[in-house]
């Protein structure tokens, strides 16, 4: 009996042994339904960006699925989307990174130069006085490059050099928050490029190294950051219509 048995067995193994045509159904442990199933929710997974899980039923794919280039492809999409989100991820955080910088940059120069702003560089240009205005009733204005990739720019009036703006765009949004104590002055909705609206305001710096100054900010990316004295305020037109509520 005992070796009817182990004669059986020895059949059975040879059969599930022998090349795929020849074998019985029974023997191969692949199962379309659930192949199908487990790509379809690796995808899934893969499309709201969970690497993980959808490694997970990668892995149960390859218990289930006989077709070998439906599976490279999973794998190949699971590989290239988590380098890509990888890179977003990085992206965020070097915006981040120099949006903060660039805040501290525009404090420091500030701080530094706002008791003698024709002194902070070597390049500032006058415009010419239009008759019969006197030789310092004219703007005059620089710009100083930050890092090889962002441009920091002063303006001021001649005449009356405490009259400074200072203007840089971050690729993130600043925040009236972001530059120290302060009041809000006005705050109002303004067309996006993207069809929607966000907001701006215009707000007073009570302390830190902008006490004294205004800027306004916005919420949208890659927006100028203005900082600016009152006495620029009252003689800059431009500038006043930006800083008026629409």
């Amino acid at each position: 009996m005992k070796g009817a048995i182990r004669l059986s067995r020895r059949v059975s193994i040879l059969a599930c042994a022998a090349p795929l045509s020849l074998a019985p159904a029974a023997c191969n442990p692949k199962n379309a339904e659930k192949c199908q199933e487990s790509l379809k929710v690796a995808r899934q997974a893969l499309a709201a960006q969970d690497f993980e899980l959808a490694r997970k039923w990668r892995t149960y794919a390859y218990s289930q699925c006989q077709d070998g280039a439906e599976l490279g492809a999973l794998d190949r999409d699971i590989v290239g989307g988590e380098a890509a989100s990888k890179a977003r991820a990085n992206e965020v955080q070097q915006a981040k990174t120099e949006t903060q910088q660039l805040v501290t940059v525009l404090k420091q120069f500030v701080q530094a130069h706002k008791a003698n702003i024709a002194a902070a560089s070597s390049g500032i240009l006058c415009e010419e006085p239009v008759p019969p205005a006197k030789s310092d009733e004219r703007w005059c204005s620089a710009s100083r490059a930050v890092s090889g990739k962002y441009t920091l720019q002063l303006r001021y009036w001649d005449q009356v050099r405490e009259a400074q703006e200072y203007t840089i765009t971050p690729p993130n949004p600043i925040s009236c928050a972001d530059l120290g104590a302060h009041t809000v002055v006005a705050s109002w909705q303004v067309p996006a490029v993207d069809g929607r609206s966000v907001p701006r305001s215009h707000c007073a710096i009570t302390a830190g190294e902008l006490a004294g100054f205004e800027a306004i900010v916005s919420a949208a990316k890659n927006a100028p950051l203005i900082v600016f004295s009152k006495q620029y305020l009252e003689r800059d037109e431009r500038l006043r219509a930006l800083a008026t509520p629409k």
